[in-house]
């Protein structure tokens, strides 16, 4: 779960979490809209703080995979279309 979710799940704001944690509300700011990565330590006091719905790997976007180029064997240099 993101943090964003968390936050309005709890019914809470980035000013609640940057006064829970003493981190500076831009910090707080960034890292709820994703603009960093925060580091592990900033990681793990969000996971303890959220009960564990928020997790390390919730930090991460993963694209989706492009698909494989058909290889038209008509084609002998095999360009991508």
């Amino acid at each position: 779960m993101k943090v964003k979710s968390w936050l309005q799940i709890i019914k809470k704001n980035q000013a609640w979490l940057s006064k829970k944690t003493g981190w500076h509300p831009g910090t707080v700011s960034k890292i709820v809209n994703g603009k960093v990565m925060p580091e592990p330590e900033t990681m793990e006091v969000i996971w303890k703080l959220s009960g564990g719905l928020v997790t390390p790997n919730d930090y991460y976007t993963f694209m989706q995979p492009k698909p494989e180029p058909e290889i038209n064997p008509q084609n002998k240099d095999y360009r991508y279309d």
